[in-house]
């Protein structure tokens, strides 16, 4: 279930508390229908997640039972790639399995729909078979939560101690793990949009773009650097170019946050920037967006409606 319809479970949620949620269960409506509505996005989680005995605490060891004859290896790739091990042989060396073994493992969980193997947009089409480019992740975002803040502490939880995860493990990393799910969500927009044909051209390929980029100081010497941009999208023949940055943080959109993303990379074409912040932007963005037609501002709010 895509975001905007999955959002409606919590029609008392503010936008933020929303996107929060989504990014902790997904779009799965057997998951969503656990919370309750009338409860605090806490109580939900603590009750609802971080308590034993609940249908979510025992979802995930239920499914890879369910799927897998061999649940305890796809936990430990699983719990490898939510702790940052997004690299093939980064995962190879945290879980302990041998490379021929592991590329068998994650086309399993691939087929499943649990991890994707993602590349940068612009990657080429010989770059995109090699099992060691790109980044696998874990795309539903009730897995990853659950690897990343409860599994690591499964031995407090059992023990009814989910108020102390809750308040020195999660309650302050909420808007980093919601911080990915915004991305994907910002990405449906976009295609939304698309749909709309409400953008200043029509897409091809969109998603993240990263790797090593030459830039030029001052002294017109060339460096180079790894960058991340969270969202590029670009026609079949790229000449055009829509570069987003989402932020979600308690803090506006800022020029200096603009002017670092435009000097990230290098493209010959026509650049479009679409910027999608929870708390807003600043004057001087908003200034700066009415003087440049090809600055998009796009608030959270915006995105719900």
């Amino acid at each position: 279930m895509p975001f905007f319809d999955a959002v409606k479970f919590f029609p008392e949620y503010s936008v933020e508390e929303k996107i929060i949620a989504y990014s902790v269960l997904g779009g799965i409506p057997h998951y969503l229908i656990q919370f309750d509505p009338k409860l605090s996005l806490k109580d939900n989680i603590t009750k609802k997640i971080l308590s034993k005995g609940e249908v979510l605490f025992n979802e995930v060891e239920y499914i890879l039972h369910q799927e897998f004859r061999e649940p305890a290896v796809y936990n430990s790739i699983a719990e490898a790639v939510a702790c940052g091990n997004s690299r093939f042989n980064e995962i190879c060396e945290r879980s302990q399995i041998e490379s021929n073994n592991l590329n068998s493992y994650l086309k399993s969980l691939i087929e499943v729909g649990l991890i994707t193997h993602e590349f940068p947009v612009l990657a080429s089409e010989k770059e995109r078979l090699k099992r060691s480019q790109g980044e696998y992740k874990l795309t539903d975002n009730f897995f990853a939560f659950w690897y990343s803040y409860c599994f690591p502490y499964l031995s407090e939880l059992l023990q009814g101690d989910s108020e102390i995860v809750f308040s020195d493990v999660i309650e302050h990393s909420l808007h980093h793990i919601a911080a990915s799910a915004f991305e994907n969500i910002c990405i449906s927009y976009l295609r939304n949009l698309r749909k709309e044909q409400t953008l200043p051209f029509r897409f091809l390929k969109i998603g993240r773009f990263w790797g090593k980029v030459t830039h030029t100081d001052e002294n017109n010497k060339p460096y180079t650097v790894s960058e991340e941009i969270d969202i590029l999208a670009t026609d079949k023949d790229e000449r055009n170019y829509i570069v987003g940055e989402c932020k979600f943080t308690n803090e506006p959109f800022d020029m200096g946050q603009l002017k670092k993303l435009q000097a990230k990379l290098e493209l010959h074409g026509m650049i479009y920037y679409y910027l999608f912040s929870l708390s807003g932007f600043t004057d001087a963005v908003k200034e700066y967006a009415a003087q440049n037609p090809n600055i998009v501002l796009i608030s959270a709010h915006d995105i719900l409606n």
